[in-house]
Parts: C-alpha cells; structure tokens; sequence
C-alpha cells in the first residue's frame, strides 16, 4: 500500500470519529446533560476497519491506534522510538507512516 492510499483509508476513520464527537456534543446540548456524551453507535466497524488497515500496512505495533487515540488524530504532538533511537514525534499521517514502516 501506498502513502496516498494509506491516508485516504486514515481519513475515513478520522472523519468518522470527528462526527462521532460532533454528534455527542450536540446530544449533550439537546438534552441539557452535565458531562460528555459518549455515541457509541459504529464503534465495532470502526475498530473492525482500524484492524483490517493496521493488518493491510503491516501495523504490528499498534500505531495506528496510538495515533489515533494517544496523539488525538495529530493534536496532541506524542512521540515514539525503536530501541535507543531519539524520539520522532508523531503528528502528521505522514509521521504515523514513518512510524509504521520503521517498525517493520
């Protein structure tokens, strides 16, 4: 797989997730509720198709959900290592690709 094919499959999920959280916000709005509000409606195909493209690149470490869930999609700049190499941070799809294909 492809850089540009590995993205456009990424964005999928990250478009996915941003609606998810903009769906929760305006429940919590709607329904006048204190905290968060968690939408867990498509939770498993998320996690399905987060597993089948981990499986496609050849994401033996996880990394796809780190990025996705640690580093908050990119907005949280988090870092990563091999071994005793220097910590690369991880913010940009291209940054988890690195990331990726390093480790393999």
């Amino acid at each position: 797989m492809t850089y540009p094919e590995f993205k456009r499959r990424l964005m999928v999920l990250v478009d996915f997730y941003k609606q998810q959280t903009t769906a929760g916000k305006s429940l919590e709005k709607a329904l006048n509720m204190g905290g968060y509000c968690m939408i867990e409606f498509g939770h498993e195909l998320a996690s399905a198709y987060t597993a089948q493209l981990a499986e496609a690149v050849g994401d033996n470490s996880n990394w796809i959900e780190y990025w996705l869930w640690e580093c908050d999609m990119g907005k949280r700049e988090m870092g990563w290592s091999k071994k005793d190499e220097p910590i690369r941070r991880m913010k940009t799809t291209k940054d988890l690709w690195n990331a990726i294909k390093t480790d393999q």
